[in-house]
């Protein structure tokens, strides 16, 4: 029993203490997108701030049975998926109304800010990526977001190399897509969950 508890409090302290990083560099990051007009800074710190959400249902339910973490883990989904259209919508502003070319100074320093930070959330949450359905997905969203920093210091290259916008609006549509499919595969492995406890329960 005491390992058991033992367990659950250090899962809770490092959901809490990735949970506050994710918020930091989420508005950090927002700004800067804002600041350089670039869809895929804004791609990756809409990510983040639905990892805050992730992270933070996640803590609310670790010490919750089965069911509760595949319905939280449903919930992470369904808010990753809506916060990805966020973005398609930026796109779509960007396409048809801004011709504003993105800061590639700015994409490149703050990607690596946020890689960084998410490279030290992503060791945290290793340990216990196999525990359950709930750590599994939380540790997804980290691997995630490391793979949209990548993604955004590739984009700031190319936007300078090339003087072109268009590099900006493809990348921040391929993040949209990302997110979306991944909040799709949560969603997808949460209700899977669901059903083999409903199986299980008659």
């Amino acid at each position: 029993m005491k390992n058991c508890c033992e367990t659950h409090d250090n899962k809770r302290r490092i959901l809490w203490i990735v949970l506050w990083v994710n918020a930091l560099i989420f508005g950090v990051q927002l700004s800067a997108a804002i600041i350089a007009h670039s869809t895929a800074l804004l791609a990756d710190s809409v990510d983040m701030i639905g990892d805050v959400f992730a992270y933070a249902i996640s803590i609310f339910v670790i010490t919750r049975g089965e069911r509760a973490l595949a319905k939280a883990a449903l919930f992470k989904g369904i808010i990753i998926a809506l916060f990805s259209s966020v973005v398609f919508i930026d796109v779509l502003i960007k396409i048809f109304f801004e011709e504003q070319m993105p800061s590639s100074t700015l994409m490149l320093i703050f990607s690596l800010v946020g890689m960084c930070a998410n490279s030290f959330c992503l060791w945290l949450l290793t340990q216990n990526r196999n525990s359950d359905i709930n750590m599994r997905s939380v540790w997804l969203c980290a691997r995630n977001d490391i793979i949209g920093n990548i993604s955004v210091l590739i984009t700031a290259g190319l936007v300078y190399i090339w003087n072109s916008r268009w590099p900006d609006i493809i990348v921040g549509t391929i993040l949209a897509t990302i997110l979306l499919h991944s909040g799709y595969g949560i969603i997808r492995l949460a209700k899977n969950k669901l059903d083999l406890l409903n199986t299980k329960n008659n």
